[in-house]
């Protein structure tokens, strides 16, 4: 699936929950989920949109924003989210399951 490009003011305006997040600081966590939308500038690709639901969205890239941050979370989970990627005796599925369970807990505590 292709996303598309988005405007950070169309964003802004769309949804209430904006979580930022610094460019790479979810990679694990977000491994297997794709960006529904874009941002971009006059510098190039801004930052990744990952719609949660209709009032949640995960902005991240090189100039992410947002109105939620806390690195000490994004940090816990990423590091659990590494060991589950890692993990040779999970098989995708499995790993994909475990990572969206993870998600669904990082949200929790931050929202």
């Amino acid at each position: 699936m292709n996303k598309a490009k988005v405007t950070k003011k169309s964003v802004l305006n769309s949804y209430k929950c904006i979580i930022c997040v610094g460019y790479c600081d979810l990679q694990f966590l977000l491994n297997y989920k794709n960006a529904d939308y874009y941002t971009c500038g006059v510098y190039g690709w801004n930052s990744d949109i990952y719609v949660v639901d209709n009032n949640t969205v995960i902005c991240t890239g090189y100039r992410p924003f947002g109105n939620i941050r806390n690195y000490k979370i994004y940090k816990k989970y990423d590091d659990l989210a590494r060991n589950i990627v890692i993990d040779r005796n999970l098989d995708y599925n499995k790993k994909v399951q475990n990572l969206d369970m993870l998600l669904k807990n990082m949200l929790s505590e931050l929202l």
